[in-house]
Order: structure tokens, then sequence, then C-alpha cells
């Protein structure tokens, strides 16, 4: 009868047991309704092996409307996820880093260090069909429009933006046409040299 019992409240407690992809959408809603408390809740149940639980928290520590707004845990959170293999949480770091309406945490050298590396992987996804909304391909794009961790090219910056936007991605399609008219200037800058 005990054994019975036992196995029985184990497939209770494994059927009720949240996934990750759970816990993420949970989070997302209390997240958005700035219930700060129950996001930070849910995101602490995570393994701490799971990279997901590292991005969650940074995103909240990150969130200037977040009463607990720490910009020191947001950044070291971010670091765990990469550490912990990210890709997105590398990807947002980035930038994080390099650019300038993010003064508090500037660090080019990690910025520049953290593109090389997340460059080659990006492109093995690309190459398995798995960039389905675009983003990874703008990424990539951005890289080489501002020659992040590679020379700057815009040529093939545009490549990647008009992937992005094929995709469906509607900050690529919005980009792309600056772009354009960056080669222009380009192409007329060295003609009258």
């Amino acid at each position: 009868m005990k054994i019975i019992i036992l196995l029985l409240s184990t497939y209770v407690c494994v059927v009720h047991a949240d996934t990750t992809e759970q816990i993420y959408a949970k989070f997302v809603i209390h997240f958005n309704e700035k219930d700060w408390n129950k996001a930070e809740k849910l995101a602490v149940k995570l393994d701490d092996a799971n990279s997901i639980k590292y991005l969650l928290l940074a995103m909240l520590y990150g969130e200037n409307e977040n009463p607990r707004h720490d910009k020191t845990k947001t950044v070291i959170f971010y670091e765990k996820a990469v550490a912990a293999n990210n890709l997105d949480a590398q990807s947002v770091l980035i930038w994080l880093y390099l650019l300038p309406r993010n003064i508090e945490y500037i660090n080019y050298e990690r910025g520049i260090q953290l593109a090389k590396n997340l460059l080659p992987k990006y492109i093995e996804l690309i190459k398995r069909g798995e960039d389905k909304d675009g983003e990874i391909n703008r990424t990539i794009g951005r890289f080489y429009l501002w020659g992040v961790g590679v020379k700057k090219d815009l040529v093939v910056a545009a490549k990647y933006y008009e992937a992005a936007s094929k995709l469906g991605d509607k900050k690529a399609k919005k980009t792309l046409p600056h772009i354009y008219k960056l080669i222009t200037k380009e192409i007329k800058g060295v003609g009258d040299k």
C-alpha cells in the first residue's frame, strides 16, 4: 500500500511540474503585467543549470520599471546565461556592452569577444534552417553594418538584412533602405576620389 501511494504521489508531482516552456510563458505574462515578484518566483523555480533561468532574471533586473532594477545583477545574470550557452543572452549582452545608450554597461572588449564567438554559431543555425523569424540574420547583418567582431561590410550587411526581411523581420525591412543609402553614398564616394 505504501509503495502504491508513493508511486501515485510521485506521478502527481511529475504531472503537475511545470516545464521550462510553461514557466517561461507564465513569466512573460507576469513580466508584461509588471508583477515583478511573481515573475521572479517563476524564474527561480528553474534549475540552476538551465540558462533560461539566468536570462529571465537578467531581463527582470534589467527592466527600468522594476523597483528592484539592478545594473550589476543584470550583467551577472546575462553572463551566467552566456556561460550556460544561451545564445539569446549572448546577443543581448553584446549590444548592452557596445551601445552608447547603455553607458553604465560599456565594455567594448567583452562585447567584441562575444560577437566573434556568436557569429559562427549563428551562421551554423542559419545553415540548418533554424532562423524562422529572421532575427539571427538581422543580428549578423548588424555585425557587418557596424563592424562588430568583423570588418564592416555594407553589402554583406544588406545580404543578411534582406534574408531577415524575407523571413518577416520588420526591423530588418525598416533598416534596409538606410543600408542601401549608405551603400550608394559609399559607391559615390569611391567614384569622387
